[in-house]
């Protein structure tokens, strides 16, 4: 069962804009598309570009949370229960 938080929101918007701006920066002559022409001259601005890249990814996993579903010994209960700690994909990795 997921769950979702509202600091789970906010990464997920952020995640959303971004794709907005890579689509909108493949159309040419507009100042987005040239700011990341020179972003990539810079070997020192892509090698930050990376980094946060990569923190991101780890956020953006940090932020998928689901609950497991409880095993029940008795075959009377027909709804599913779940656990009440809710772990993220970076938890279930770290494990």
């Amino acid at each position: 069962m997921p769950v979702i938080l509202a600091s789970d929101l906010i990464v997920f918007f952020l995640f959303v804009a971004c794709a907005y701006l890579c689509v909108k920066a493949r159309k040419k002559h507009t100042p987005l598309r040239l700011a990341l022409y020179q972003l990539k001259k810079n070997r020192l601005a892509m090698a930050s570009m990376a980094l946060l890249t990569l923190f991101a990814v780890i956020a953006l996993l940090d932020s998928i949370r689901y609950r497991d579903a409880i095993e029940t010994v008795a075959a009377s209960h027909s709804k599913t229960l779940y656990s009440p700690k809710a772990l993220s994909i970076v938890d279930r990795i770290l494990e």
